[in-house]
C-alpha cells in the first residue's frame, strides 16, 4: 500500500512538470514568429538602404526581389514536408534558421552595384530558409494549436508583427551609422541566435504532431499559395508607389 502511494505521488508530480516542458517548448515555437516576420519584411526594410529609393527607380529588380523570395518559399513547400515525415522538428527549425543566417551573410556580400541577379539568387536561398521555418513552425505550435487555438493565433499574430517591426526599426536606426554589409551581417545574427535556442530544444517528429486529415493538403495551397501572397504584397506596394502620395513621396525621396 505504501509502495501504491509513492507510485501515484510520482505520477501525480511529474504531470504538472510535463505540462510545464510542453508549455514551454509552445511559446518558444510561437517566439519563432517572430523570426518569420522578421524575414519576410526583411526585404521591404532593406530595398531604401540598396539605394531604390531613389528617382527613377528600378522597379523591374524591385519585382524580381519579390519575385525571388516568393519562389523559395514555393520550393520549400516541396521537399520540406518529406523531410519532416523523416526528422524531428529540432532539424527542420535549426535548417531554417541556419539558412537564413547563410542567406543574409551572403546578401552583405552582394550588395550594390553588384548585379541584382546575385542578390536574386540569395533572396530565393532566403526563401526556402523562410519556408522550411515557417512549416515547422505550425508543426511545432499544433499541440498548443489543439488545447487553446484563439490564443495561440492571437500570440502567433503579436509574435509576427513584432517581427516586422523589429526589421523595420533596425534598418531605420542603422541606416546612417553603418554601412549596408554591416546592417545585413546584424541581422543576420538574428536567426542565428534562434538556431541555437532551438538546437536545444527536444520536439516530436513532425508526422506525429499532425491531424490526419490535415496531413496532406492539396497541392495548389501548399505550392502556390505563398506565392500569390506574395504577388499581392508586390502588386499592392506597386500601385501605392504609383498613387499620388507614393509618386511625391518617392520623389522627395529622391530629391533628398
Amino acid at each position: 500500500m505504501a509502495r501504491w502511494k509513492t507510485v501515484q505521488s510520482y505520477l501525480m508530480s511529474s504531470q504538472p512538470v510535463a505540462a510545464r516542458e510542453r508549455q514551454a517548448s509552445g511559446g518558444k515555437a510561437l517566439a519563432g514568429f517572430l523570426l518569420s516576420g522578421f524575414l519576410m519584411a526583411l526585404l521591404g526594410a532593406i530595398l531604401p538602404a540598396w539605394g531604390y529609393h531613389r528617382d527613377p527607380s528600378d522597379f523591374i529588380a524591385v519585382g524580381n526581389y519579390f519575385l525571388s523570395l516568393a519562389l523559395g518559399i514555393v520550393a520549400a513547400s516541396f521537399f520540406a514536408r518529406r523531410i519532416a515525415e523523416h526528422r524531428k522538428l529540432p532539424f527542420l527549425l535549426v535548417f531554417g534558421c541556419s539558412l537564413s543566417c547563410v542567406s543574409l551573410a551572403y546578401l552583405a556580400t552582394v550588395s550594390p552595384p553588384l548585379p541584382a541577379w546575385w542578390r536574386a539568387a540569395g533572396l530565393v536561398s532566403l526563401g526556402i530558409g523562410a519556408g522550411v521555418l515557417n512549416l515547422a513552425l505550425f508543426f511545432a505550435i499544433s499541440r498548443k494549436y489543439q488545447a487553446d487555438a484563439a490564443d495561440t493565433v492571437n500570440l502567433g499574430g503579436v509574435w509576427y508583427g513584432l517581427g516586422c517591426v523589429t526589421a523595420t526599426l533596425l534598418v531605420a536606426g542603422t541606416f546612417y551609422a553603418y554601412t549596408v554589409p554591416n546592417i545585413l551581417i546584424f541581422m543576420a545574427a538574428v536567426p542565428a541566435i534562434f538556431a541555437v535556442m532551438y538546437a536545444r530544444e527536444n520536439y516530436p517528429e513532425a508526422s506525429r504532431t499532425l491531424n490526419p486529415r490535415f496531413a496532406r493538403p492539396s497541392a495548389i495551397s501548399a505550392a502556390w499559395g505563398p506565392y500569390f501572397s506574395r504577388c499581392c504584397s508586390f502588386f499592392s506596394s506597386a500601385m501605392k508607389c504609383r498613387s499620388p502620395v507614393g509618386c511625391r513621396c518617392c520623389s522627395s525621396g529622391g530629391s533628398a
